[in-house]
């Protein structure tokens, strides 16, 4: 919803890059009316940090045997190194592709 069009295969080693105003706008029209906000998202912490905001709760998913593939490497690294989001995790939630089957 928020990439910026021609960006949707990231560059190794480099964020995704999102419509920040247009992100922080959202939010803050959740939270001027006292409303809560869920964000998702790949990355999710610096986007957060780009935009001055900061998870009261964070929840980080992994699937087990899945890395987020090559595209994503250099930039998951990096992202790791800088914002331990398993560290900061308020959860973590593991699943497997079979769980979310019918």
């Amino acid at each position: 919803m928020f990439l910026v069009p021609g960006q949707e295969k990231p560059q190794v080693g480099k964020w995704l890059h999102y419509r920040l105003p247009e992100l922080r706008a959202v939010i803050d029209s959740r939270l001027d009316r006292g409303k809560p906000v869920i964000v998702e998202g790949v990355c999710l912490l610096n986007t957060l940090a780009e935009i001055r905001l900061s998870a009261d709760y964070h929840i980080y998913v992994e699937q087990d045997g899945h890395d987020g593939g090559l595209a994503f490497e250099g930039m998951r690294k990096n992202y790791s190194e800088q914002y331990s989001p398993l560290k900061s995790a308020n959860e973590i939630f593991k699943w497997s592709p079979p769980d979310l089957e019918t």
